[in-house]
């Protein structure tokens, strides 16, 4: 499995952050894994962290819940994209969720997400996508 530099958790659900964070470490995935609970805050991180590959926090991966209250999964990508930072071959993005809607499954699709999985994260799940992005 390749590994990645860094994997930022966007989640209001702490619990969900911290067992992500788990598996992550267990298979040795990452060597930093930052965490958000909202899409506000994931969103200062990224304009610090995405002004250059070469930033050791760069995310390469970033594991997103699309249902959360301040702003959706969905509201997050779309500011990302007006921030001009796009998800491409350095940084994807996974929607990790516990509710599945084909409408919005759609929508985050457009917006350029690379897999969509649902909670919890398991090892198998976190191998899948790999294998898959």
């Amino acid at each position: 499995m390749e590994k990645v530099n860094c994997v930022l958790l966007v989640d209001d659900d702490e619990i969900s952050n911290y067992l992500s964070e788990r598996v992550i470490k267990k298979l040795e995935f990452s060597t930093k894994v930052k965490k958000s609970t909202n899409g506000e805050e994931a969103l200062l991180y990224l304009a610090k962290h995405c002004c250059t590959f070469d930033d050791i926090y760069f995310p390469e991966l970033i594991l997103l819940d699309n249902n959360m209250p301040e702003m959706t999964g969905i509201e997050f990508l779309e500011s990302l994209k007006a921030m001009n930072i796009s998800t491409n071959d350095r940084m994807k993005v996974v929607v990790l969720t516990a509710t599945a809607n084909p409408k919005e499954e759609a929508r985050l699709k457009e917006l350029g997400i690379s897999g969509f999985l649902t909670k919890p994260l398991t090892e198998e799940k976190l191998l899948e996508v790999v294998a898959a992005i």
